[in-house]
């Protein structure tokens, strides 16, 4: 993929005030690391495209808590390829330029996945 210039290296982006909300939201210890574990994912979707696709539903909820705070990484797109595969499939198809899930409206998971 690299070979073929699909791949843009965008260094190791991160957002240290995103990481620090995280420690603020009254979250127990176990999600706040859980939430810091992944917090990768936001922070490289804020440096590209905006679009994280990703089966972790407890991290989307995690994420979703934090959009109350922060309010760019509730208009970060989650896109779980399990939920709807068809759906899915066919955005990919046409290109994923825009997502159709944004974090904000996402499920607030009760319990693990």
């Amino acid at each position: 993929m690299t070979s073929r210039s699909k791949v843009v290296d965008l260094g190791r982006p991160t957002n240290p005030k995103m990481r620090l909300k995280l420690g603020s939201l009254g979250l127990g210890p176990r999600q706040v690391a859980e939430a810091i574990k992944d917090a990768h994912l936001i922070e490289a979707a804020q440096a590209a495209d905006r679009i994280v696709i990703s089966f972790d539903t407890t991290a989307r909820s995690l994420f979703r808590k934090l959009s109350d705070e922060v309010a760019w990484v509730g208009e970060i797109g989650w896109v779980n390829p399990e939920e709807d595969p068809d759906e899915v499939r066919e955005w990919l198809q046409r290109g994923a330029t825009k997502s159709f899930r944004k974090i904000k409206t996402a499920p607030i998971s009760r319990g693990r996945d």
